[in-house]
């Protein structure tokens, strides 16, 4: 089984929407540990929300691979499918940016309380 067809062919490591990746994993981070912190110390807190963070990033990229690999989603116009284009698959960039924002969110979560 080639397991390269499942990878995103996107490769630019500061492209726009790794810079969305950082970002929104970033406060997404911070939002959790304001969440779990209501019933835990903070270092426990900001373990759970890390934790809940890189869930999210998987699930995101597998929900990316889905939909590449769907043959009911193509294109109307050009009756192609999103298979093999960038931004569609998993991406180990993308998932890189979202581990780098949630430990920039928990660093920051950690530091103010």
């Amino acid at each position: 089984m080639n397991l390269r067809k499942f990878l995103d062919p996107d490769r630019k490591w500061f492209a726009f929407d790794k810079y969305q990746h950082g970002v929104s994993f970033y406060i997404l981070s911070v939002l959790n540990a304001m969440i779990a912190h209501v019933a835990l110390p903070v270092w426990q807190s900001a373990a759970v929300a890390f934790a809940i963070t890189l869930e999210g990033g998987l699930i995101y990229e597998l929900g990316q691979t889905d939909t590449a690999y769907n043959k009911d989603i193509i294109d109307r116009r050009t009756e192609v499918s999103a298979l093999g284009t960038p931004g569609f698959g998993i991406s180990p960039l993308d998932l890189t940016w979202d581990y780098v924002g949630g430990i920039l969110g928990i660093m920051t979560w950690v530091f103010l309380f």
